[in-house]
């Protein structure tokens, strides 16, 4: 029974730590494409990008 618990427990961390990794790739990813929709929807200041960004996005919905 010990072993058992050994490989659960082994097993629930390995899951723990990929679950983590993935959730961190996903995170960076979404920040990048945030970026590049700002980028790709230009404007002269930062603010104006973030006002389009907002906009096209309730658009979407």
């Amino acid at each position: 029974m010990s072993d058992l618990d050994g490989q659960l427990q082994q097993t629930l961390q390995n899951n723990s730590h990929s679950f983590s990794q993935s959730l961190s790739q996903a995170m960076q990813e979404t920040k990048q494409l945030k970026d590049s929709l700002k980028s790709l929807l230009g404007g002269t200041s930062e603010g104006s990008r973030d006002a389009e960004l907002k906009k096209s996005l309730q658009i979407n919905r």
